[in-house]
């Protein structure tokens, strides 16, 4: 009822006036080295204006080395003889990576989001070195110098579309579409001669490679007593067209493929258990214009998942995954490209998607004093595709294949360690066993335990003292077992918001180091030492700046993350 003062008017309309603030952040982070080409810059403005926001980022990663030295040894037998190649190049290694996002978002609480963001990413690569190369051929030395040359430019836009809307109090809706573009132009120049001046090696490559693609996909969301069902369509269609000039006839190669994937996940609790399963039908079609190769599938997608909750703070996870790899663009390419004398890597268009299955249990333990995640995983597959040197007509290629088992089994970890209020220790790593097996090489087994330690110490408040360091191991990866980066990190850093400021010490009293060999089953030996002088006891320095005014837009996370990662780029 409207008031007394108000009761000969036959209707009363009360108009409530509220002043809408503004808000915004501003910041900017900057870190450079004193004396190597090294730099890491981000700036970001956000505007908010009621229910909406509008924002702006820009990222720079870059690199400037001078002093890079990798160091090749090749042995193999081809055409009777046998091979034994020392290469060292010396010069400089360089790229940039710039990230751009224009973002607008309109959101009310409770109700629905809309968001847009345009991305037009750009990267960009090189490198120079001079080459030495001592060559045997049937125990017959001889010598030789050259130059190799790598430019590489990507383009990479990427539109992306989400809607959320809360249909009634149990159900949701939500839309992701992402539109991706990668447009890329690479060039190499490798020139090796011996001491007469006569060519031992000319390869002078460039390709290009144009890539678009869509990602469409809507979630229906509904919540019962204690679970919530989902039920989504996720469509994904690309085509990409790879060019590469050099001294192989190497046609222009195309793709097109389209995906449509149904699925369905419910999930839940039931007392202290905690449950969660879903399956998924996905028709791939795919075709290349090369072979003319075509294929038409079916792929089942299944997840089970069953959580028991010791207490508040302790609980396990039994899960069971098993899903389809598919081959990526690259992969399947059918051109080739020189790695050095009688060798080249090339693509296959014939390669087969492959299942896998990975069942594991998990433990998780959170406290004041420690965090500490468990993690013991196995995993199998027929057919898993692998990469390996094997024997051509006219040479020998670096490929991959199909008709390999492989399996792998292992623990995950991570442990946070506070004993002490300004003191905090952390360790997070693993440690794994993987077995492949080709009937044509044989078997290939590795263990391997990566692991990351970090300490850091507060002082007064105000400082905090860290140090990160990583263990070197090594790792399989096709024919290779390739070394972590022996990354290490000392670092004091001062204040927080609104400004932030550090200083870091990368790799103290050593310099970063990378290596890779081939397994012994292999028929070409390789091995690598790569050795970059620049950033030894590199000392950088940071500064950032946060500053925030007025009212802040309460954002809901986002639910769909749709996101085309294959660039399609043939690697080199």
């Amino acid at each position: 009822m409207p008031p007394a003062r108000f009761a000969s008017y036959g209707a009363v309309v009360n108009v409530i006036t509220k002043v809408t603030e503004d808000g915004g952040i501003v910041g900017a982070n900057i870190q450079h080295a004193v004396t190597t080409g090294f730099g890491n810059d981000m700036f970001y403005f956000k505007y908010f204006k009621g229910r909406s926001q509008i924002s702006v980022s820009y990222s720079l990663n870059y690199r400037d080395y001078k002093k890079r030295q990798v160091e090749e040894n090749y042995n193999y037998i081809f055409d009777d003889s046998l091979y034994q190649l020392h290469i060292l190049n010396c010069g400089k290694l360089g790229y940039q990576n710039n990230f751009f996002d224009l973002n607008f978002v309109n959101h009310n609480e409770g109700d629905y989001t809309v968001q847009f963001k345009l991305s037009p990413n750009f990267k960009s690569n090189n490198t120079s070195t001079n080459t030495e190369v001592t060559r045997v051929i049937n125990e017959l030395t001889s010598f030789g110098k050259g130059y190799r040359k790598t430019n590489g430019k990507q383009f990479n836009p990427i539109i992306d579309g989400y809607y959320y809307k809360k249909v009634t109090e149990k159900s949701e809706l939500i839309f992701n579409i992402v539109g991706t573009g990668y447009f890329s132009t690479d060039s190499l120049k490798n020139v090796q001669a011996d001491e007469s001046g006569d060519t031992l090696l000319f390869d002078y490559m460039q390709s290009s490679t144009d890539k678009l693609s869509f990602i469409g996909e809507v979630v229906y969301s509904f919540k019962l007593n204690n679970s919530s069902i989902d039920f989504g369509y996720r469509y994904n269609q690309h085509y990409a067209e790879n060019k590469v000039i050099n001294s192989f006839e190497n046609p222009i190669y195309r793709t097109e493929g389209i995906s449509n994937y149904l699925y369905s996940e419910l999930k839940g609790k039931l007392g202290k258990f905690s449950y969660r399963g879903s399956v998924g039908l996905t028709n791939s079609k795919f075709e290349e214009n090369f072979n003319g190769n075509k294929y038409n599938r079916w792929i089942f997608r299944p997840l089970a998942q069953l959580g028991y909750s010791i207490n508040e703070s302790t609980g396990l996870k039994l899960y069971y995954i098993s899903d389809i790899t598919e081959p990526s663009l690259a992969e399947l390419s059918y051109n080739r490209v020189f790695i050095t004398e009688n060798v080249v890597q090339q693509g296959n268009p014939n390669l087969n998607p492959f299942r896998g299955h990975v069942t594991g249990i998990a433990y998780y333990l959170y406290s004041k004093k420690l965090n500490l995640e468990l993690d013991a995983v196995y995993g199998y597959t027929n057919d898993y595709i692998n990469t390996y040197f094997i024997y051509k007509p006219d040479y020998i290629a670096l490929t991959s294949l199909n008709g390999n088992k492989a399996s792998a089994y292992g623990l995950n970890y991570g442990c946070t360690l506070k004993p002490l209020q300004w003191l905090n220790l952390k360790v997070n790593g693993s440690a794994r066993y993987e077995n492949i097996f080709n009937p044509t090489i044989g078997n290939s087994s590795h263990f391997s335990f990566p692991a990351t330690g970090n300490i850091s110490v507060v002082i007064k408040k105000m400082f905090i003292l860290s140090y990160q360091h990583t263990i070197v191991t090594k790792t399989l990866d096709g024919p290779y077992l390739i070394s972590n980066e022996n990354y290490s990190n000392l670092g004091l850093s001062f204040g927080g918001k609104p400004i932030y400021a550090a200083i870091n010490v990368f790799w103290p009293f050593t310099h970063a180091k990378y290596a890779k060999e081939t397994v012994p089953e292999s028929i070409v030996q390789y091995q690598s030492k790569t050795k970059i002088l620049d950033n030894a006891s590199m000392i950088t320095f940071s500064v950032g700046y946060n500053f925030e005014f007025g009212e802040k837009l309460k954002e809901k996370k986002r639910l769909l993350n749709n996101e085309d990662k294959d660039s399609g780029v043939f690697l080199k």
